[in-house]
């Protein structure tokens, strides 16, 4: 080791280069296992040294971010094995790394890290920023060669010494345990009387599950899966059996989920065990979820997984040979090999591949995604612009079509007109506020259910539906407060609209939908529940919830920001009827909001009388993912056009609403030119909507919805807005009769017009909300 001397002090101090740290590395403080040093901060070190190399750490900051901790996994899996009697957790070494002289814990506020008991890594990640490195060690970390013999350091005196007492302890069968030699023999014999049942399993194909033998499935359900818990932790894998929905299936499995990667079948990638129709044959797989995603994406991604996994045995095979009725399933396997289900021996160490190669594919998950939109990319590329009602997997990113949505919808069941779809879609795109009005039961709520359901990933997180009570007087049910007389809690709402904020201002959610329904919003008044949203839409500032406690006598006990925003990848989406249990909304409202009224006419009634169906709302469900990102890059584009025909238009209503004190301000006339906007581009139906029907739609969402008032007072606006909507020759001509509506320019204005008229002379007073 290089030492310099003080010229000031007289004394020497070591210089920092390669081999200070390997003497730094040599001599970590650690304790003692059997006399051996233990391995918790060298694995730490090697998972940082990883992440350097992958581009991943560029800086001397070192986070306690998910993707260090999945580093960390994987080199206890690929250091240790499955026996190794440590245990794997990363919060320990982070802290107790603070004892080495290159490593310093940065605090979150501007005290010093205290001295922590609560060593959980929610814990830790709320007192400490990062951990800095010292400049010199990540400048060598950027080295090959200064990695490498790094590597080797931690590696011999850390790693290789555990391992050696490992195999003392372990019996000499290829390092297999007695007792998981004994667990793979009860799971065959399991196997096998599954088998023996595998004739009639094969004529009950097709019928109802409850044909089969409760011995078979309980076997099937419950014994196997409880045995292959003792391989797969149980706080981190989720194992899940299915003989079918309601019929009996050609292919039964047993699928073991990782939850860093998914809880479900239908995405991600698992291990599973599949059979054949007559349950004679079993395979082990590392397998995609196939119902969301397409077929040429599940073929690209088993590639790229395939050259990404560094874990090299025979046992895990390519070929997709499997001898099983779904073809999806054998495109999907990434690897694959028929169970020995006679070879108890080989049978462990099969599992434990599978494992290992499952556990490096999490590792290494997130350097997968940048390579697979690479091929993404290409693939929608070669596809013709019009986009297909197809499933869209939601791993991949393609433009938003309107056209779809409404085809999506429409296979639900659901009847809603495609020029009520595209009004609903262009204006979330051109304002992210809006309220569907209208009568009890039109759909209004359904619609929105639908839309949301199409383009998000995960409805549990992305969707947050809440039914507005009649005594909401503050914004307590939507925000939480404070909890007054325990400091350091926040009480968050139970229907989990503030968690729904937290996850939409979450950097790595910034591209995708999140859409906030507020059933039934007029049940009391919007402006006591819902001001801090209104003020907050317009100001962009964010919302003050609480000042957190900085003491550090006191014990935070809550995630909940200080302050939270509402971030451009929110939706929000009112509905509203009107009765005498409602309240009007004021102008301040729906200044900010685009309102869309749901009516049923003669024919949508008399087709949906005439071909009543059940109706399938989860069928929608993340069909349009792939989509989101898009529509969330369109709804945030500010650009628009005003061509002189439209300004023509609306200065004469501007003239005329200002007549009766209801005219608009800028932010609506900026909002009504970003809906014409986003529906002259984005339109791709084989109908378009003409220049006149958008700037119908305009109208009627944007300058008629704060019309209300006395006969006196309107009846002289209704009159001129009733002319503005018919062509200049004819329009004095034209009076307010319901036979005059057809030939009007703008038709869904001159009808909405029409009907607010007749109730000012039934009613004396008359509003846009129709009771």
């Amino acid at each position: 080791m290089t030492l310099l001397t003080n010229r000031n002090e007289g004394y020497k101090i070591p210089m920092k280069d390669l081999n200070y740290y390997i003497n730094c590395f040599s001599s970590l403080h650690t304790m003692k296992m059997q006399e051996k040093p233990a391995p918790h901060k060298a694995l730490l070190l090697l998972s940082v040294i990883d992440l350097v190399e992958q581009g991943i750490i560029t800086d001397s900051c070192v986070q306690l971010s998910d993707v260090l901790e999945n580093q960390f996994k994987y080199n206890v899996a690929l250091h240790l094995g499955n026996n190794s009697i440590y245990d794997p957790k990363i919060n320990y070494p982070y802290y107790h790394m603070r004892t080495e002289p290159f490593w310093e814990l940065v605090s979150t506020t501007a005290n010093l890290v205290p001295d922590i008991s609560n060593y959980s890594t929610s814990n830790l990640r709320k007192n400490i920023a990062y951990a800095r490195i010292d400049t010199e060690l990540q400048l060598l970390l950027k080295d090959s060669n200064a990695r490498a013999e790094l590597r080797a350091v931690l590696v011999s005196n850390y790693i290789d010494p555990l391992n050696v007492m490992n195999k003392e302890n372990i019996s000499p069968i290829d390092n297999l345990t007695s007792k998981d030699l004994d667990l793979i023999g009860k799971l065959n014999n399991l196997l096998k009387n599954c088998q023996g049942y595998g004739d009639t399993y094969k004529r009950l194909i097709g019928k109802g599950v409850s044909n089969i033998a409760n011995s078979f499935a309980s076997n099937f359900k419950t014994d196997i899966p409880t045995i292959l818990e003792c391989f797969f932790e149980k706080n981190i894998y989720k194992i899940k059996s299915s003989v079918g929905q309601g019929r009996v299936t050609q292919c039964p499995w047993i699928a073991i989920m990782h939850t860093d990667e998914t809880q479900t079948t239908q995405k991600g990638v698992y291990i599973v065990f599949l059979f054949s129709e007559d349950l004679k044959t079993v395979y082990i797989t590392l397998a995609q979820g196939v119902t969301k995603t397409s077929p040429e994406l599940i073929s690209a991604k088993r590639d790229q997984i395939r050259k990404k996994i560094k874990v090299d045995n025979e046992l895990l095979k390519e070929s997709n040979k499997l001898e099983i009725s779904n073809q999806q399933y054998q495109n999907s396997a990434i690897y694959s090999n028929e169970w020995p289900i006679n070879d108890n021996e080989k049978c462990l160490v099969m599992i434990n591949k599978f494992k290992e190669a499952y556990e490096e594919y999490i590792a290494t998950k997130d350097q997968n995604i940048t390579q697979m939109e690479k091929i993404i990319d290409k693939t929608i590329s070669k596809k013709e612009p019009h986009i297909k009602a197809e499933v869209l997997p939601f791993t991949v990113s393609v433009p938003f079509s309107i056209n779809s949505i409404i085809e999506f919808i429409n296979q639900t069941g659901l009847l809603y007109s495609p020029s009520l779809i595209k009004r609903f879609a262009f204006s979330l795109m051109a304002k992210r506020f809006l309220i569907l009005s209208g009568l009890a039961g039109s759909g209004k709520t359904q619609l929105a259910l639908a839309f949301s359901k199409a383009l998000v990933e995960d409805k549990e997180k992305q969707m947050c539906v809440v039914s507005v009570g009649a005594d909401w007087t503050n914004r307590e049910p939507l925000l939480g407060y404070p909890n007054a007389l325990k400091p350091g809690e926040y009480i968050k709402p139970e229907n989990g609209v503030l968690d729904l904020l937290i996850e939409a201002n979450k950097p790595e959610n910034a591209s995708k939908p999140f859409f906030l329904i507020l059933d039934e919003m007029n049940l009391s008044y919007v402006e006591r529940y819902f001001a801090d949203f209104l003020s907050a839409m317009e100001s962009r500032e964010a919302i003050a919830l609480w000042k957190e406690c900085n003491d550090e006598s006191e014990s935070c006990e809550s995630n909940v920001p200080e302050r939270i925003g509402l971030p451009d990848n929110l939706f929000i989406i009112g509905t509203i009827n009107v009765d005498e249990t409602t309240y009007m909304f004021s102008p301040k409202v729906l200044d900010r909001a685009n309102v869309i009224e749901f009516k049923i006419s003669v024919d949508e009634m008399s087709a949906f009388l005439d071909s009543v169906k059940q109706i399938d709302c989860l069928s929608i469900c993340s069909k349009a993912a792939g989509m989101g990102a898009d529509f969330v890059k369109l709804a945030n584009c500010k650009e628009f056009d005003n061509e002189k025909s439209t300004t023509d238009t609306l200065k004469a209503f501007f003239t005329e609403l200002k007549n009766v004190n209801a005219e608009f301000g800028y932010r609506s006339a900026t909002e009504i030119f970003r809906f014409i906007s986003q529906a002259y581009k984005n339109d791709d139906t084989d109908k378009k909507m003409s220049e006149e029907e958008i700037l119908d739609a305009a109208i009627i969402q944007k300058l008629l919805p704060k019309l209300h008032g006395s006969r006196k007072k309107l009846e002289p606006a209704l009159k001129a807005l009733w002319r503005l909507c018919f062509d200049p020759s004819i329009k004095d001509t034209m009076q307010i009769v319901y036979e005059n509506i057809d030939k009007a320019i703008y038709k869904e204005s001159a009808d909405k017009i029409f009907r607010m008229y007749e109730s000012a002379y039934a009613n004396g007073f008359t509003s846009f909300a129709e009771a």
